[in-house]
């Protein structure tokens, strides 16, 4: 049968894609990028739970969707406990430090959060991921780190989105010279066949354990 017959059949019988229904006999993983998902199903494969596959797919995001996803920026994250029956949640949230004076918004920027330091919390994602990892996995942070780190540090294609969007936003980015370093090499507007990497990147995921070991965990809530 022909892929022109096999589209005209599903038509006929009202089907509303011919793609597969995804399903797994042990495990199935969703995720916002094909390497994400790809990283998180081999932690599942090497014997990890479901908390490790996470925080790996949201690091490595982290790495390859890093115009959307940051970091440094915040990971709220949902669990659910099926020997328990119960729902966990990890604020993964971040906030500014206690030292900011909040009238200083008003004092100095008319009422204005301005771009650059001041608009940044502090990073939160890290410790969320890693206080999943201690107390509901099964992996280290150094495990399910390598995808992100080798992602990172070797480089990964740009899918047409990030390449779009680095292409229209390439001012903004131009703005910061370290930002330009990773996301403009050469003062260069990427295209979609471009390989990007980030050392530095990979050099923070590979010290983040050792930093959060020094200060202690973070919040956790039950639903």
């Amino acid at each position: 049968m022909s892929i022109d017959s096999l589209s005209g059949l599903g038509t006929a019988h009202g089907l509303a894609s011919l793609r597969p229904t995804i399903a797994g006999t042990n495990h199935v993983v969703s995720a916002g990028h094909y390497l994400a998902a790809q990283s998180a199903l081999q932690i599942l494969e090497s014997g990890g739970n479901a908390i490790d596959a996470g925080v790996a797919a949201g690091l490595v995001l982290g790495v390859v969707q890093s115009e959307l996803v940051n970091v440094a920026g915040v990971a709220p994250i949902i669990l659910y406990l099926a020997e328990r029956d119960e729902v966990i949640t990890i604020s993964g949230l971040g906030c500014w430090p206690r030292a900011l004076d909040p009238d200083i918004f008003m004092r100095e920027h008319g009422g204005a959060i301005p771009e650059g330091v001041l608009r940044t919390v502090v990073p939160a994602a890290p410790d969320a991921w890693i206080t999943a990892l201690a107390r509901y996995g099964t992996m280290s942070f150094s495990e399910v780190a390598q995808s992100a780190i080798g992602f990172a540090r070797d480089g990964f294609v740009m899918y047409p989105l990030m390449a779009d969007l680095l292409h229209t936003y390439a001012e903004g980015y131009a703005r910061w010279p370290s930002s330009a370093a990773i996301y403009l090499p050469g003062d260069v507007r990427p295209r979609s066949v471009m390989c990007s990497s980030s050392p530095i990147l990979a050099a923070l995921c590979n010290t983040w354990p050792i930093a959060r070991r020094r200060r202690g965990a973070g919040a956790v809530s039950r639903a």
